[in-house]
């Protein structure tokens, strides 16, 4: 059997073994597979594709377009035309004697076009660039040094320099890189590191002006001449010149990728586009846009305000509500302020005035003997006395001027001492030197003086005592008072029935404080306390 019959025989015996598996798998039975782990699988995958492989760059107004991975023929390493991608026909030539190398893999694993700055160059047939001083060029390249064709060491990377009259070119220096439109003279530099990979794009959007992006952020502007001519042969790695003694051609020294040039001025959109597919083809980072520039900056200060605003409101609403409350607590204290003077008023001085009134009309309405005018005169004196000692302690606790626990003490010292200079007891005040600046409320200076009153009453009248203390400790952030006697004790450690500690117990309550009764045969303690608030010092 002839070899080719054979071949067709292994080649069916493949097909039919081949089908065989085929109508095995198909006989399989599906393992079932959720429809969203397919979607989650399809994005997944278009994010870890690689964005650049089948990427383009924008073709509306695409004039022409030399790539180096594509549309090189070569003699050797040396470069012989480079194919117009763009579909219009401008492909590059070498020059006779000047012609650039192909490295190969030189570029995020691509070749470039390599120019020594001596004998390479490549030029297309005139054709119109910038029609009616319009237009776009983009140029991926490197330079690699300074140009050994020209005194000021710069090379050319694309020009239109010479031919049908001077007109413009992109010049490269280690340093920077520079656009000169031949006429006026002028130039703006871009700045290049050396040897790093740029992409330098010139907008012509004006008949004066030009702008200049450096791996895409623009870089500035220029003013240029408008009486350049539209067609002229574009020259890529020289200026044109032929190179006689009397030329000086500016040779480049480096490496170009790419070349997009466009017959319009792209938009800002296009120009992000073109730059995004260089940089992602040649692997190449684009100068991060400012911040205000980014495309979520608008959304998240919007978000920023809305929260500064949100978080405003609040304020101003929280702190309203705040005031509000100080309000009605300011409006509280005076009514509970008010309805207690009331009260004293009511209790001490109108019963008081009232025994002092009955009396005195008893005087008047019976027949009494002198001792008991005497009596009854001695006891209305000594309710007067009261009275102006209770007006002068109400008065007391109203006077912000004595808010300060330093006049609480003079007071407390004052008033202990009045009320036992008659007696024969013995009074020790245990008061420290200095006391933390501490301000006291109206019904924390009164109900803190009656419950000491109130102790050192009870330990005269019922305690037999023959000496009293009354002593301040400032000790945790508490103002601890207490009130001792050597008296003969009462039974038990408290006096639940005795409305005087029962009062004195509520008076401590009302202010946030404590109270405890010690009471032995040697003498009785009774200890309260107050905390101190805000910043007082200890």
């Amino acid at each position: 059997m002839p070899p080719h019959q054979t071949g067709c025989r292994c080649r069916s015996k493949s097909a039919a073994t081949a089908a065989e598996s085929c109508r095995e798998i198909s006989r399989a039975p599906l393992l079932p597979f959720p429809k969203r782990n397919i979607m989650r699988i399809f994005f997944l995958l278009l994010l870890l594709s690689p964005a650049g492989a089948s990427a383009q760059p924008p073709r509306a107004g695409l004039h022409l377009w030399l790539r180096a991975d594509s549309g090189v023929q070569s003699s050797g390493n040396r470069v012989v035309r480079w194919a117009d991608g763009s579909g219009n026909g401008h492909d590059a030539f070498a020059r006779a004697d000047r012609t650039a190398q192909w490295a190969q893999q030189a570029l995020n694993g691509l070749p470039v076009l390599r120019f020594n700055g001596n004998t390479s160059g490549l030029q297309t047939k005139p054709f119109a660039t910038f029609p009616k001083r319009r237009g776009t060029i983009v140029v991926v390249a490197r330079v690699a040094g300074r140009s050994n064709t020209s005194g000021a060491g710069a090379g050319v990377l694309v020009s239109t320099y010479h031919g049908q009259g001077n007109t413009w070119e992109l010049l490269a220096l280690p340093q920077h890189i520079s656009f000169y439109d031949g006429v006026s003279g002028s130039a703006r530099p871009i700045n290049a590191s050396d040897k790093a990979w740029n992409i330098v794009t010139i907008v012509r959007n004006s008949d004066s002006t030009l702008r200049l992006y450096q791996r895409g952020r623009f870089s500035g502007e220029l003013e240029v001449d408008a009486n350049q001519p539209d067609t002229n042969a574009l020259n890529i790695g020289f200026n044109g010149h032929g190179g006689n003694r009397d030329s000086i051609p500016e040779i480049f020294n480096g490496d170009i990728a790419e070349i997009l040039y466009y017959n319009n001025a792209l938009t800002e959109p296009e120009l992000a586009a073109a730059h995004e597919y260089l940089a992602r083809k040649w692997g190449i980072a684009l100068v991060p846009p400012p911040l205000y520039e980014r495309p979520y900056f608008y959304g998240a200060a919007t978000l920023v305000l809305l929260a500064v605003a949100i978080a405003l409101t609040r304020y101003l609403s929280v702190r309203k509500l705040k005031r509000r409350l100080r309000s009605l607590e300011q409006e509280r204290t005076l009514e509970a302020e008010r309805n207690r003077i009331s009260k004293d008023m009511h209790d001490e001085i109108g019963s008081g005035l009232t025994q002092i009134a009955l009396l005195s009309e008893l005087m008047q309405a019976q027949e009494r003997s002198r001792e008991e005018l005497l009596r009854d005169v001695s006891s209305i004196s000594a309710s007067a006395r009261r009275l102006v000692q209770n007006m002068g302690e109400i008065v007391w606790t109203l006077n912000p001027q004595f808010d300060s626990l330093e006049n609480l003490l003079a007071f407390l010292r004052e008033q202990a001492g009045s009320y036992f200079e008659p007696f024969d007891i013995a009074l020790k005040i245990d008061f420290p030197d200095t006391v933390p600046p501490v301000r006291l409320s109206n019904e924390e200076r009164r109900n803190l003086f009656l419950v000491a009153k109130e102790a050192w009453n009870n330990a005269f009248k019922h305690a037999h005592a023959g000496s009293i203390g009354i002593g301040l400790q400032v000790q945790q952030r508490m103002l601890c008072f207490r009130v001792w006697d050597d008296g003969r004790g009462v039974s038990g450690t408290t006096r639940s029935g005795a409305n005087g500690l029962r009062n004195m117990e509520r008076r401590m309550l009302d202010i946030g404080g404590e109270f405890a009764l010690h009471s032995s045969a040697e003498g009785t303690t009774v200890r309260f306390a107050i905390p101190l608030r805000g910043d007082a010092g200890v």
